[in-house]
């Protein structure tokens, strides 16, 4: 059983899935989207066998083995047809409803400081959402700015109704981590699963997608 934290889903598993199903096309899958704070609890019981979450940074070491995989660029987006679709500077964004689905209060704070940095008074409106359909609904009916995988906006459909900003500062790169349950041994199956993720990136990365391979597995 793999647990993937929403954004994951995203992270290449798709394609990756493709291909294991190539080598072994016997062996039973179940994917299972949770929280983070759900994702840690199942790996502790040994509920899943691994997981898969992303971050701009390293959540920390505390739910077992961790092992980070390739990262994203992200870029800053808007709808494209939205009031702000032309933004070149952060001063132009300050009234935009900026959301995001981060749990914590990293990404607010990078928002902040980054307005900080610019000698700007931080947007008002800071909107956590954790739910990613929700998230694109309201994305697409508001004049809204996000942080999004460079990846997703030029491959995906629904990257069609959003644009890049221009701006002078992006998002940190969004990192796919790997987790396994503490001391447990990866099983075949799963390790040439990782495998497959990891060509997937490669490949990205060769084709100027922004994927970069952080370890080699």
């Amino acid at each position: 059983m793999i647990g993937v934290t929403p954004i994951a889903g995203t992270a290449g598993l798709a394609e990756a899935f493709t291909d294991f199903r190539r080598h072994w096309p016997q062996v039973t899958v179940e994917f299972r989207e949770l929280g983070f704070a759900q994702l840690r609890e199942n790996l502790s019981n040994r509920t899943l066998d691994l997981a898969f979450a992303a971050f701009p940074t390293s959540p920390g070491d505390d739910v077992g083995t961790v092992r980070p995989l390739f990262a994203f660029d992200s870029v800053f987006v808007t709808r494209a047809n939205g009031a702000f679709a032309q933004a070149t500077t952060l001063a132009q964004l300050q009234d935009a409803e900026w959301i995001h689905t981060d749990v914590t209060d990293a990404y607010p704070a990078n928002i902040r400081a980054m307005f900080e940095r610019a000698g700007l008074a931080p947007p008002q409106r800071i909107t956590r959402c954790t739910s990613y359909g929700l998230l694109y609904g309201l994305a697409l009916n508001n004049d809204a700015v996000f942080a999004w995988t460079r990846h997703t906006l030029q491959t995906a459909e629904l990257g069609r109704a959003f644009v890049e900003l221009a701006l002078p500062v992006r998002p940190p790169a969004l990192q796919l981590f790997l987790f396994a349950p503490p001391e447990a041994q990866i099983t075949r199956p799963a390790e040439y699963f990782v495998d497959c993720i990891l060509a997937v990136a490669a490949e990205r990365a060769r084709n100027g997608l922004g994927g970069t391979v952080l370890t080699g597995g």
